[in-house]
């Protein structure tokens, strides 16, 4: 008999959720834009991706990634393109248990998604409104090291902000 001790292959999944979506005055003009961003994503990020950005619920999204380098970039431009609205982030970092679908990232399932969810409703409830969690390991520090940072970002001057 013999033994096989692979490690598991981690995928990064990231949710996304438009705080209070419903309350946005031209809803229907937000959502052009939405996907229009989500389109934007997909051609940017296309290296990266795995599952291409979709919108699951109308005011939410989700994609699956190669890696973690894109994040920080992909938080900017939701803020640049979606202001005023809030968007939180999760994202979960670990297998994922079904087929991944290279289409849309809908029908998936497994511990990366999970955890991406917990994050975004953890998210929706106090900051910071980009959340991780790593399949297997502890993530308090690495949250507490991105609310730091957007507590930053937070005090930055439009000026500084362009730059």
């Amino acid at each position: 008999m013999k033994l096989s001790m692979q490690p598991p292959r981690f995928f990064l999944a990231i949710i996304g959720d438009v705080v209070q979506s419903r309350q946005i005055s031209r809803r229907a003009k937000f959502q052009e834009l939405f996907h229009k961003t989500m389109q934007d994503f997909n051609q940017s990020f296309q290296p990266t991706i795995i599952s291409p950005f979709t919108v699951t619920l109308g005011d939410e999204f989700q994609a699956i990634l190669k890696d973690a380098a894109p994040i920080f970039r992909i938080r900017e431009l939701l803020q640049e393109k979606l202001t005023p609205q809030r968007i939180v982030l999760g994202i979960g970092v670990g297998s994922i248990e079904t087929q991944i679908n290279p289409i849309s990232s809908i029908g998936m399932d497994g511990p990366a998604l999970r955890l991406a969810r917990q994050c975004v409703e953890k998210a929706k409830k106090s900051p910071p409104a980009l959340r991780i969690a790593v399949e297997g390991f502890q993530s308090d520090i690495l949250n507490c090291l991105v609310h730091f940072i957007e507590l930053a970002e937070e005090k930055h001057t439009p000026i500084q902000r362009q730059v």
